[in-house]
């Protein structure tokens, strides 16, 4: 496998260790606590969250950067840029509501505000007023209307249209956690902090703390598990006649893709690629449980580095994530549908489209 799929591996475990992470309990045996918190994560009926994400540092040096100082103005202009996600869920009837903000800084700072509705068919989004992109005035603070199963359908992706069933796409979640649970070992990677020393938002209760952290030294334990033992079975369920429809993989994609993971060589010459490559200053994960045992905050701290062909690229980020009235009645501030909407189809024909 080449170094994009090895990398494309990585991300998917630390993803999948973020998961995880927000579902342990110290108290139990790690397998038995993952287990019960994500059934209890499955029945969260409503929620409020607030998620920040802050790119900290950026720094990539390349040829290309030399030879292109516009790519390098990108890379500035993503230093220290912020994300910020406010907003609401219910599950039935379906809606979910954001507010997002995308903070740039520096010499061209400015701060984007993009507030979001969904429901199981329709979605709005409101147009921002983009600095280095003029639109008409009549456009700016308007909602677009998007009807997700007639565009899914218009394109012929059933997989979207199958992606909407919101039920189906909780149980395949189940699933999967379920095979996750069964292969990675809670010792390796978890372990209890004591509440003391973790700063938690007001309002935030923490009955227990758990930090999570992939190291370089259990990097090729993580990655070996995740490509052995967690993604053929994952991809057999994803194939399988219930889910398939959801993520659109067939059983041709799935025996292609279980072929090259069962390369014991090239599985083996790849870790070994990535350990020269990749190295993990600092990867960890505070989860906040709640008295109730619901992942109430989460703290990620990443920094990295990657060197590969005379490139070299500095990673330090940091991701929070704090979730608030659970199971209560979620405080929805925009109205379903909104008040000044224009269709998609509108929009697309105003530009040309």
């Amino acid at each position: 496998m080449n170094r994009k799929v090895w990398m494309s591996l990585l991300v998917g475990m630390l993803t999948i260790m973020l998961v995880l992470s927000g579902c342990g309990s110290a108290k139990k045996d790690p397998k038995e606590a993952l287990q019960l918190a994500m059934e209890n994560a499955a029945k969260l009926s409503s929620y409020e969250f607030n998620t920040s994400f802050i790119i900290n540092d950026l720094s990539v040096t390349s040829p290309e950067i030399t030879t292109n100082p516009e790519i390098g103005m990108v890379y500035n202009m993503l230093k220290n840029a912020q994300v910020t996600v406010k907003g609401a869920y219910q599950k039935d009837p379906m809606q979910l509501e954001m507010n997002v903000d995308l903070t740039i800084k520096g010499d061209a700072s400015f701060t984007l505000n993009i507030p979001v509705v969904m429901t199981t068919d329709k979605m709005w989004v409101k147009i921002p007023n983009i600095p280095m992109l003029p639109l008409p005035e009549n456009l700016v603070g308007k909602f677009v209307e998007v009807d997700l199963k007639k565009l899914a359908e218009e394109a012929g992706n059933q997989a979207t249209v199958g992606a909407m069933d919101t039920v189906k796409a909780q149980e395949l979640g189940k699933e999967i956690m379920k095979i996750v649970f069964d292969k990675f070992d809670g010792k390796t990677f978890f372990q209890e902090v004591d509440t003391k020393d973790v700063t938690v938002p007001a309002g935030i209760e923490a009955k227990q703390v758990i930090k999570l952290a992939v190291t370089n030294e259990n990097l090729d334990q993580g990655l070996t598990t995740l490509v052995k033992d967690v993604l053929p079975p994952v991809l057999d369920l994803l194939a399988s006649d219930k889910y398939k429809d959801v993520v659109g993989v067939t059983s041709a994609d799935v025996a292609e893709a279980k072929k090259s993971l069962s390369d014991e060589a090239e599985l083996k010459k790849g870790l070994e690629e990535l350990k020269k490559t990749l190295k993990i200053n600092d990867f960890n994960i505070i989860t906040a449980l709640n008295k109730d045992n619901y992942p109430a905050y989460q703290e990620a701290n990443v920094k990295a580095d990657v060197t590969s062909d005379g490139e070299s690229v500095k990673l330090d980020l940091k991701l929070t994530s704090e979730t608030t009235n659970i199971n209560g009645k979620p405080n929805f501030t925009i109205t379903t549908p909104p008040a000044d909407v224009i269709p998609m189809d509108e929009l697309s024909q105003m530009f040309g489209g």
